[in-house]
């Protein structure tokens, strides 16, 4: 199964439907994985967003550009 950033990476989620994945980590079995890891951050990614949504941009750039090596 495919993260949240990873979905987001390949164009199949918008960046809006992280509080869907979150609700999903609360209501779900998942809870034994920390959440920055259910969604598909790095904790540094994490609490960059954490500390500036807008920071998800950056994080889903980054990706794309670590794809193209």
């Amino acid at each position: 199964m495919k993260t949240f950033i990873e979905l987001l990476v390949d164009g199949e989620v918008e960046p809006e439907e992280i509080d869907d994945f979150i609700d999903e980590w609360h209501e779900g079995t998942s809870n034994d994985v920390p959440l920055h890891s259910f969604l598909g951050m790095a904790e540094i990614e994490y609490e960059a967003w954490l500390g500036h949504p807008g920071a998800l941009d950056g994080i889903v750039r980054e990706r794309k550009e670590r794809l193209k090596v």
